[in-house]
């Protein structure tokens, strides 16, 4: 049997992960983020009014195919 390997993006070299949270958020509340507005913090206390909102869009189906 093949060795099997899974990679992970953990530098978002390969995707663009927080560009696409970002899109996503807006495109769902009138928040209007830029990566420029994040300056050392994380996106979800940016929005501490959407609770819940970036680990709904996380874990909706095919958000990580993009």
């Amino acid at each position: 049997m093949a060795k099997q390997s899974i990679a992970i993006d953990m530098d978002e070299v390969l995707a663009d992960t927080v560009g696409a949270l970002i899109e996503d958020v807006n495109n769902r509340t009138d928040l209007g983020i830029t990566i420029d507005m994040l300056d050392g913090i994380k996106l979800r206390h940016a929005m501490p009014e959407h609770d819940g909102l970036l680990t709904e869009i996380l874990r909706e189906p095919g958000f990580l195919k993009n």
